[in-house]
C-alpha cells in the first residue's frame, strides 16, 4: 500500500509543474539526463529548486526535523568542542554550511557567550534565500547583540582563515549518482519523462568515473550480485576540496547518517540508502513533486575519510552521534534536566534507536596538533 501522502497547495503544484517543465525540456532536447543532473537541479535549480525556493523545510510544518531542532542541548555539547578548537587557534571562523533554521548558530554562539569564547566571525554558507531569511530572524530575536559577528556567504570564501567548518545534514543532499548490476556488468540509471511523469531509465553512454569507482568498490568489499542498486557521491573529493580549500589551520566537523563503506555496500543492502522526504513521510520515490520534496543518500563516510586526504586533511576523529555527545558531556546537561519532554529529546538525540548510532561525527583537521575531545573515547576509526 502506498503511504497516503498530503496534498500540496496549488501554489506548491504550480512551483513544481514549473520544475517539471524546464526538466523535461532539457530530456526533449538532449535525451535521458543522469541522475545526479536531475537530483541537483530538483534540489537547487534558482527559484526553484527544493532548497533554493521558499517552502517550509524544516520542523513540524516542513519535511523533516533535524538535530539542533530536537534540543538545544545538540548544540551545547557541540559547543564544547567548538570551544577546545577555537581556543587553540588565532582569530578563529566558524563557517556553518546550510544552518537550517540557524538554531544552531544560536545556540552555538550563546553557549561559546557563556564560556568566554566566541569566534571572531560567524560565517553561514547558505544557498537558499528563504533560509537565510529564517535564519536571520532567529537570531536576531534570539541573540541580536551578536548579530553582527555573523556574516552570510553567497560563496565560499576567497581568502585563508583559521577555525572551524561545520557540516550538519549537509554531505546527504549532495548529488549522487544511481547504479545497477545487470548481467554482471554496472549499468548507470538516469531519468526520462513518459509523457506523465519521470522514470528510471537505463543511460547507453558510458560513464568512466562512475565504472572505475564502482569496481574499485567491489573488489574492496566484493562483486554485487545481479540486480544490486546503490549510489555513489562522484564529486565527493573535489566538492570536499573546494570546501576545505582556504582552511588554514583548524578542524571542519561532519555529522551526518552513513556507513563506513563495507556496511554501505553490503550485498544485503542490494537497493541502496536512496531516501526522500515530503511532510515528515519518507519514502523511495525521488520523483514525487520535484521541487517540493528533500532527496538524500546516506554518507558512505570512507570516501569521506579519503576525500580529507586528498584534500590534504588529517582524520582527527570518526565515532556515533550518541558517543561523540557523551564525551562531550550529554550525560552531565542530561541530569540537569528536570522537564520529562526535554529529556526525552535529549535521549534521542544519542539513543542507539534512534539517532546515537546511525548518525555518524567525522573531524578532518589542517596543521592541528590536538586530541578532539569529542572523540576521546570509543573511536570507530577502525571501522573505515
Amino acid at each position: 500500500m502506498k503511504p497516503a501522502f498530503p496534498l500540496p497547495d496549488d501554489a506548491a503544484i504550480s512551483h513544481s509543474l514549473a520544475l517539471i517543465d524546464t526538466l523535461r525540456q532539457r530530456i526533449k532536447a538532449q535525451g535521458p539526463m543522469r541522475f545526479s543532473d536531475y537530483m541537483h537541479r530538483v534540489l537547487y535549480t534558482p527559484g526553484l529548486g527544493y532548497y533554493s525556493a521558499g517552502s517550509a523545510k524544516i520542523g513540524a510544518a516542513g519535511d523533516f526535523i533535524t538535530a539542533p531542532e530536537i534540543s538545544s542541548t545538540f548544540a551545547r555539547c557541540l559547543a564544547r568542542q567548538c570551544q577546545q578548537v577555537l581556543q587553540a587557534l588565532s582569530q578563529p571562523i566558524i563557517m556553518e554550511l546550510g544552518a537550517g533554521l540557524g538554531s544552531l548558530a544560536a545556540d552555538l554562539l550563546l553557549t561559546l557567550e557563556q564560556c568566554d569564547s566566541l569566534p571572531l566571525e560567524y560565517w553561514i554558507l547558505e544557498p537558499s534565500a528563504e533560509l537565510a531569511q529564517r535564519q536571520f530572524q532567529l537570531l536576531q530575536a534570539r541573540c541580536p547583540h551578536l548579530i553582527n559577528r555573523v556574516k552570510w556567504l553567497d560563496s565560499l570564501p576567497k581568502q585563508d582563515f583559521n577555525g572551524i567548518i561545520l557540516g550538519n545534514e549537509v554531505i546527504d543532499a549532495l548529488a549522487i549518482a544511481r547504479f545497477m548490476i545487470k548481467n554482471t556488468q554496472i549499468v548507470e540509471l538516469g531519468v526520462d519523462f513518459n509523457g506523465e511523469r519521470f522514470e528510471w531509465a537505463e543511460l547507453s553512454a558510458s560513464n568512466p568515473a562512475l565504472i572505475t569507482k564502482v569496481t574499485a568498490i567491489q573488489k574492496a568489499t566484493g562483486d554485487f550480485p545481479e540486480g544490486y542498486c546503490s549510489e555513489i557521491n562522484l564529486y565527493l573529493n573535489e566538492w570536499l576540496k573546494s570546501v576545505t580549500e582556504h582552511l588554514h589551520q583548524g578542524v571542519a566537523i561532519w555529522i551526518d547518517y552513513g556507513y563506513p563503506r563495507d556496511s554501505y555496500y553490503h550485498a544485503s543492502r542490494s537497493a541502496g540508502t536512496l531516501m526522500n522526504y515530503y511532510r515528515h513521510h519518507a519514502h523511495s520515490d525521488p520523483f514525487l513533486y520535484p521541487g517540493l520534496q528533500d532527496i538524500t543518500a546516506h554518507v558512505d563516510f570512507t570516501a569521506l575519510a579519503e576525500a580529507g586526504l586528498d584534500s590534504g586533511l588529517e582524520l582527527s576523529g570518526y565515532i556515533s552521534q550518541g558517543m561523540f555527545l557523551i564525551n562531550c558531556g550529554v550525560g552531565e546537561l542530561l541530569q540537569a534536566v528536570d522537564d520529562i519532554t526535554e529529556q526525552t529529546r535529549i535521549k534521542k538525540l544519542i539513543s542507539p534507536q534512534h539517532m546515537g548510532e546511525s548518525f555518524k561525527v567525522m573531524a578532518l583537521s589542517r596543521n592541528m596538533d590536538l586530541t578532539l575531545m569529542g572523540f576521546s573515547a570509543m573511536q570507530e576509526r577502525h571501522k573505515l
